[in-house]
């Protein structure tokens, strides 16, 4: 199945890294962003709403097929520049099907 081309929108994927301080706590921090073409659609339906509740205003679907190796928890930058703090981050991840789907979940500040 190929994505559509209404659907394309420029994101920006920026891989989570975590590390460790001088005191032994784990922080998370981000790379700089890669700027890449995916099909993005917010969450809907009868399905979505019983699965997300009240936050299913949050979440959105993405179809991506490219060579980027986007994993759980990492950010992707949809509303905001890449330089920026991440605005969502992979929630889930279906590989079995092409292209490849994820959720995305908005990060509360």
């Amino acid at each position: 199945m190929r994505i559509s081309r209404r659907a394309l929108r420029v994101a920006s994927w920026r891989a989570r890294v975590v590390t460790k301080t001088e005191e032994g706590a784990s922080e998370a921090s981000y790379l700089p962003g890669i700027p890449f073409y995916a099909g993005l659609y917010q969450a809907s339906g009868h399905v979505d709403a019983m699965l997300y509740g009240e936050r299913l205003s949050y979440v959105y679907h993405m179809e991506y097929d490219g060579p980027l190796d986007i994993k759980h928890n990492d950010g992707i930058c949809v509303f905001v520049p890449p330089e920026h703090e991440p605005d969502f981050r992979v929630t889930a991840i279906n590989r079995d099907h092409r292209p490849q789907l994820f959720t995305l979940e908005a990060i509360q500040a």
